[in-house]
């Protein structure tokens, strides 16, 4: 019999993940090697059994709670006694390209995948390359690291040079500069991977603007920054939303599923919208998993302070290109009128104290902010492409719509 030291094991195994990167067999998120597979071309009798479906949202949307604590434990309930145990309900980043072992296909009756996104995608755009995408200078911030050179983790700007740090001159002009070269990038388009994938439903992650991007800062800066980013991520998948088939699609609202009610109403719906059936025990054995999500930015978030007006101005300008998610007819449930989350308060204006804030939201920039654009420099720092091109999912290599399984090693594009 051959023995085989551990410390050669692990090397040999090393080898064998980067062998396999190299000849196209994805890497899984542990590190294993693992196979590849055309979803389009799955054999008609295991097509019946597959659930797929994708969650996307931007920062803060509330994915994780999303994932594991309703979909996930209600999939494995609906889909039979033992699908957890077996690996019949399979949740990561992009599950759907990576083929299941044969023994999950000879225990599950159903085998569910669960993909989902944060956007903008970490995978594709890096601290230092957002920070570029916005400021003029890496001069700006705090953790100054010089010219032309931003930092590689969050920072602060410097206060007194906040308002002179935006790379086309206004806040406005670089958001409109910030989303046109954000729709023409390598990025995720969730209408493309719902193309190449038929059997693919997508849930859509809304919560409250201002929420999402008072959970996370110092990202982009600061508030305004990050609102931009969102913002810019937001109107992004909005437009993916909008090349889709209605009927593979709908929104879910995330502050409203800390009410028992509509967390209930979430998981039929969910059943129904994916095909499956179930009786309310795997209501009931989901909702003990769930997570209420943190009220400690709900503050920050209502405030009347310089951070929150900030928010609330940057949403005014963007909030008209999301405007689908708000549609009825692509909710998965409709919102409970009672909750401050409705969908009415959704779309009434804002109402702030201070005139500025009051102005009517608008989608085209005044021609003083056009003029800024057309002299607006690109960013010194322009975002890698790191994933692997494997597998693609349009017939040009390396196009908008490639795709990748996650890939051990890859943190820079050199």
């Amino acid at each position: 019999m051959m023995r085989v030291r551990v410390g050669n094991l692990s090397t040999m195994l090393r080898r064998v993940a980067l062998l396999a990167g190299a000849v196209g067999i994805g890497v899984g998120a542990r590190g294993d090697p693992c196979t590849l597979e055309d979803p389009t071309r799955r054999p008609a009798n295991l097509r019946k059994r597959l659930v797929d479906v994708f969650v996307a949202g931007v920062e803060g949307s509330g994915h994780h709670g999303a994932v594991n604590g309703l979909l996930q434990p209600l999939l494995a309930q609906a889909t039979g006694k033992f699908a957890a145990r077996d690996g019949c309900v399979r949740a990561q980043e992009m599950p759907f390209f990576e083929s299941s072992p044969a023994s999950v296909y000879r225990k599950c009756g159903t085998i569910s995948k669960i993909g989902w996104e944060s956007f903008p995608s970490q995978r594709r755009v890096f601290p230092d390359e957002r920070l570029a995408a916005v400021y003029a200078s890496g001069e700006c911030f705090e953790r100054n690291a010089g010219p032309g050179v931003f930092p590689r983790k969050w920072s602060w700007l410097k206060g007194a040079r906040a308002k002179d740090c935006f790379r086309c001159g206004s806040w406005r002009a670089t958001a409109e500069d910030v989303y046109a070269r954000h729709l023409a990038s390598d990025r995720l388009d969730v209408s493309v991977l719902a193309a190449r994938i038929p059997s693919l439903r997508v849930l859509f992650l809304w919560r409250h603007f201002a929420h999402s991007v008072f959970s996370h800062l110092p990202w982009d800066g600061g508030a305004r920054g990050h609102a931009i980013v969102m913002a810019v991520n937001l109107a992004g998948l909005a437009d993916d939303a909008a090349r889709m088939d209605p009927a593979h699609f709908r929104v879910v609202r995330y502050d409203d599923l800390g009410e028992a009610r509509y967390y209930a109403a979430v998981c039929e719906a969910a059943i129904d919208f994916l095909g499956l059936s179930a009786d309310g025990n795997a209501t009931a054995a989901a909702r003990a998993k769930w997570r209420a999500p943190s009220s400690a930015h709900d503050g920050l978030a209502s405030a009347d302070t310089a951070d929150a007006r900030a928010v609330r101005e940057v949403e005014d300008a963007f909030r008209a290109r999301w405007a689908i998610f708000h549609k009825p007819e692509h909710q998965l449930v409709a919102p409970d009128p009672r909750r401050r989350t409705s969908l009415a308060t959704l779309l009434a204006p804002w109402r702030h104290a201070g005139a500025a804030d009051e102005a009517p939201a608008t989608q085209n920039a005044s021609a003083a902010v056009a003029a800024e654009i057309a002299a607006c420099r690109p960013p010194a720092l322009g975002p890698c492409r790191r994933c692997t091109p494997v597998p693609v999912t349009t017939a040009e290599k390396g196009g908008h719509g490639r795709w990748c399984i996650q890939q051990a090693g890859q943190s820079c594009c050199n």
